[in-house]
């Protein structure tokens, strides 16, 4: 339509074609503002911890902006120093990181640096890890006798981790589905001063809470054991006397042997700190030591055990065939009553005796295959320890006694002579000083000397009155 046609037209028609004209140049500008509210941006996640903002950041993805733009990153309208190319085809992903953001609800910003539209993300902003502690101020005393618990959150989630004082580790937690835990009490021994208590989660979390101590550095406590040399059985029989001082008040005290790590006993000390005790037990021997465990605190006193029981060997000296038959007698005293005695040769072999009523052990040992030569007898007992280990176990009280096994005589055999022939005996008639030489009984003989004597009597008698009678 031109000019000249418009003027031709009526005035109220020229006016209804010159405002559609008017409209035409709106309508086609709006295009650009039309694409801009198309765009789409996410942020995954959109919750998280100022620390993890800071460590791991939050993934950013966006669609539909100008092809090839390069985009300026701010957070709540400040630049942060980050650029980010979008695609040829209108996306764009990156991650977005920033430390020390305050809690709450931001917007992230992707501005155009050629003229193109601009999107912006959402992110809640949680606060970061935190730690409380029980007390925030307490003595050095208290400190070290019965400690401080702690609790924490917004930490990585199942961590496990350790806390320090003053640089040092002393303790550890774990943290449930949510990063959260809620420690025990940790005892710790430090002198007067303010400390930060640090908890590190193992994945870059930590935070960290103010402790103020007052007071000086509680000195150990002082254990004495009397006394300082027994023997294994009045160990056990008759005990050694334990005492300590500065401790901390009506505490439990624990002892354990320092070198199993057994636990010996618990014992309470009194309103003084003080404590005494009679320990009877079993399982020292040598230099042993005793820790004493309460709080920080962990003394330790150490004391000799000797071996107290005896053994022998009857016979000592003996041939390879006897030990296999009769054996030796394996004879000792002064053993735990009821104790397993393992008995072995050159640590093989274990057989097991028992200990009686009296504390005295008897045993034949008996060996076969045993090769002549210097062998050793070894007697090994735990009190309560299952029969049959081998000799010179760890922990046992042990005795060797020295054995000498010769080598058995050779059998010989002597040759057979052909017996003479047995002859009757004849018992002399005219004198019994024979048959005493003999040294056989006479009482036969004489018996049949009388017989002879009185036959040979009546015949004369029997003669004598057949004469008289004629």
């Amino acid at each position: 339509m031109t000019v000249r046609s418009i003027r031709s037209m009526p005035l109220a028609k020229a006016a209804l074609v010159a405002m559609l004209l008017s409209l035409a140049i709106p309508i086609a500008t709006s295009a650009p503002a039309n694409a801009a509210a198309e765009i789409t941006v996410s942020a995954s996640p959109a919750t998280l911890s100022t620390d993890d903002l800071g460590l791991k950041g939050t993934e950013i993805t966006g669609g539909y902006f100008q092809a090839d733009d390069v985009l300026n990153i701010a957070l709540d309208g400040v630049p942060v120093g980050q650029t980010v190319q979008v695609g040829n085809v209108g996306t764009v992903s990156f991650t977005f990181t920033k430390s020390n953001v305050s809690p709450g609800t931001h917007l992230v910003n992707l501005n155009s640096t050629k003229g193109g539209p601009n999107g912006e993300v959402s992110i809640i902003v949680l606060a970061g890890a935190e730690l409380t502690l029980s007390k925030s101020t307490i003595s050095s005393t208290e400190l070290a006798a019965d400690g401080i618990s702690i609790t924490g959150k917004n930490f990585e989630k199942y961590c496990n981790g350790s806390f320090t004082l003053a640089g040092k580790q002393f303790g550890y937690a774990s943290c449930d589905e949510s990063g959260a835990f809620s420690s025990e009490k940790f005892p710790v021994k430090v002198g007067a001063g303010t400390y930060a208590v640090t908890f590190d989660d193992g994945y870059g979390h930590q935070a960290s809470a103010e402790l103020t101590v007052t007071g000086a550095t509680p000195a150990d406590p002082v254990v004495s054991i009397d006394p300082g040399t027994i023997s294994a059985a009045d160990l056990f029989f008759k005990g050694v006397n334990i005492t300590g001082h500065g401790f901390p008040a009506n505490r439990a005290i624990t002892l354990i042997s320092e070198h199993a790590g057994d636990v010996l006993a618990t014992v309470q000390s009194d309103a003084s700190g003080d404590i005494s005790y009679l320990l009877k037990t079993s399982g020292f021997l040598g230099t042993s030591g005793i820790q004493f465990k309460s709080g920080a605190f962990s003394p330790v006193a150490r004391f000799v055990v000797t071996p107290s029981f005896g053994a022998s060997l009857s016979p000592s000296t003996i041939s390879s065939t006897e030990l296999a038959s009769a054996g030796t007698t394996v004879q000792g005293t002064f053993f735990p009553v009821g104790a397993k005695v393992t008995i072995t040769l050159d640590g093989k072999n274990p057989q097991v005796a028992t200990v009686d009523a009296q504390r005295n052990l008897l045993y034949q040992f008996k060996q076969t295959g045993v090769n002549a030569g210097k062998h050793t007898i070894g007697l090994t007992w735990f009190f309560s320890a299952p029969a049959g280990l081998p000799a010179g176990a760890g922990g046992s009280d042990h005795l060797n006694l020295p054995l000498t096994v010769t080598a058995s005589p050779a059998l010989t055999i002597a040759p057979t002579k052909s017996a003479a022939p047995a002859l009757p005996a004849v018992v002399p008639a005219s004198s019994t000083e024979q048959l005493a030489n003999t040294g056989s009984d006479p009482a036969p003989a004489l018996l049949g000397l009388a017989l002879i004597v009185l036959g040979v009597g009546a015949v004369l008698l029997s003669a004598r009155r057949r004469s008289a009678a004629g």
